[in-house]
């Protein structure tokens, strides 16, 4: 069995793909990078310089993103910050063990071992652990998918609608 990674986002700098890039010259398994943005031929250009051709494939705009999540074994999301986190939230709803910065929502959700510092050498060595141990994993992001599901815009409008109706019972 192949393992793959998955990154989702757009190509600017708050994203921060160099640190993606310059960890995974440290990981032997493909990546996948999904989305366009102003900084695609710097990251192509390091891509290159890193010699990475062979493991990591820029996918450009996509319109399958549920797909890619589904085939992935492993999301990875190396933002320097984020006010949400949609690309966390996405891939735990498609139980997608997810490695992230501590940005967003990802301190909230992910578990502590699967959170980084903007260090390429610690992203690379929690994703070869990762890998590695990829039942342990599993095992340890089960509850988080299980609560990730809970937070679908159809679910948080329900469960809103409901406080309405009892607030609004006689």
């Amino acid at each position: 069995m192949s393992l793959r990674a998955l990154s989702v986002g757009r190509l600017a700098p708050v994203k921060d793909f160099p640190l993606l890039l310059t960890a995974w010259v440290h990981v032997n398994i493909p990546l996948q990078i999904a989305g366009e943005g102003p900084e695609k031929d710097d990251l192509i250009g390091l891509q290159k310089a890193l010699r990475l051709e062979d493991r990591v494939e820029f996918l450009g705009h996509r319109s399958d993103v549920d797909t890619l999540y589904t085939n992935a074994d492993l999301v990875v999301v190396p933002s320097r910050r984020e006010g949400f986190g949609y690309v966390t939230l996405e891939a735990l709803q498609h139980r997608c063990v997810v490695i992230a910065t501590h940005t967003g929502i990802a301190e909230e959700l992910i578990p502590d071992q699967y959170l980084v510092q903007s260090s390429p050498q610690e992203l690379a060595n929690t994703v070869n652990w990762t890998i590695n141990n990829l039942s342990t994993a599993r095992t340890d992001f089960g509850p988080v998918w299980d609560y990730a599901n809970t937070l679908t815009v159809e679910k948080m409008t329900d469960a809103t609608l409901a406080v309405y109706d009892l607030l609004l019972a006689p």
